[in-house]
Order: structure tokens, then sequence, then C-alpha cells
């Protein structure tokens, strides 16, 4: 993307990077030495914040990132993937259109599962017409059906967990690891009444 940046972490804290970068179409790279880049940083100001809203942008992606890997069912996870591919795909993004679509593993990868789960799903939603398979493209046919899919099974699942956790409560079963820390009988009671 134009304007991306890469490799800030390393430079502001020294230690080895943590992700690769590599190039899916031909662009223009400016690369920048450590010294020069924390120069910048303390000699411009429009750079700094530029750098400190990208950092506070990763940090956002990545806290909703761990919000639905402990919260989301893997489907979910691969229908809000999907999407999150589709708005990155400013050209085809408003026609439904990814024309890069990641491999199954590499979709896996980004959302903590294995490829297998990603295979069944795609499947499931090309078999229930919520997206289309057009060579090596993927056409979302209806991005907000696909949004609403994922709100209506997450509304499921949340009315579900509390319903098990009102049974654990409820009968007294095994209740450890459901609420730690030292307020945790404000929290039993704030939980079990809701």
């Amino acid at each position: 993307t134009a304007g991306a940046i890469f490799g800030e972490l390393s430079a502001i804290d020294s230690k080895p990077r943590s992700a690769s970068v590599e190039c899916v179409d031909p662009c223009s790279v400016v690369t920048m030495r450590r010294e020069h880049f924390l120069d910048a940083l303390g000699k411009y100001p429009a750079f700094s914040l530029a750098v400190a809203c990208h950092l506070t942008a990763q940090i956002r992606s990545l806290t909703t990132r761990v919000f639905e890997y402990s919260t989301l069912a893997v489907r979910n996870r691969v229908r809000l993937e999907l999407l999150r591919l589709l708005d990155a795909a400013s050209d085809n993004g408003s026609a439904g259109l990814l024309t890069q679509v990641p491999t199954h593993a590499e979709i896996a990868s980004r959302i903590s599962t294995h490829r297998e789960a990603v295979s069944r799903e795609v499947a499931w939603l090309e078999h229930n017409k919520y997206i289309l398979k057009e060579g090596r493209n993927l056409r979302i046919v209806d991005p907000a059906a696909l949004r609403a899919l994922v709100d209506e099974e997450d509304a499921v699942n949340a009315v579900e967990k509390r319903r098990v956790a009102r049974h654990i409560l409820e009968g007294r079963d095994a209740v450890v690891g459901l609420v730690v820390g030292r307020h945790a009988e404000a929290e039993l009671a704030r939980f079990h009444g809701s």
C-alpha cells in the first residue's frame, strides 16, 4: 500500500524484526538507516506524528485480533478476514471482488487456526452463495450479508456463553477459572445478574 512503512519497530528498539514484507505488485521502496530514522523522529514533528498514528493503528488492529481469537469461532474469524481483505482491496472493494486472495494456509496463519478449518468455511460460504470463486479471484456476493452472518452468530454465541455460565453458577459446578482476582465475589454477583 502506498505510504506504508515497515521495520520501524526494529529501528526504535534495536530488536529483531517481527515480520517480513513481500511485494505483490511493482512498487518503489525508500529505506532509512536506523540513525536517520531516529533523527527524523526528533527533528520533524509531523513525521513523528505519522509514525505514532501508524503504531496506534497497529495496536488497535492487534487488540481487535486478540479479542477475535479469544471470543469468536473460527468460522467467524474466517468471515471477518475476508471482509478485511475486501476493505483493503480499494480498487475492487465496491464490487466485492478480491483479486489477490491469500491461500487458505495464509489466512489460517493470520487468524490463528489451521488450513483445514479455513477450507471448510470457504467451502460452506461458497455452497451457501456468500462467496463465488472466479478463477483465482474471489467475489463476496453481498458483504453486508456476510457481516450480518458474523453479527448474528456472535449474538447467538454470547447468549449461549451466558446460559452456560449461569448453569455453572446455579449448579455450583466447577467455577475455577471463571472469575479470578481480588474482586471475585463482586464479579460473580455482577456476572450472575447479567
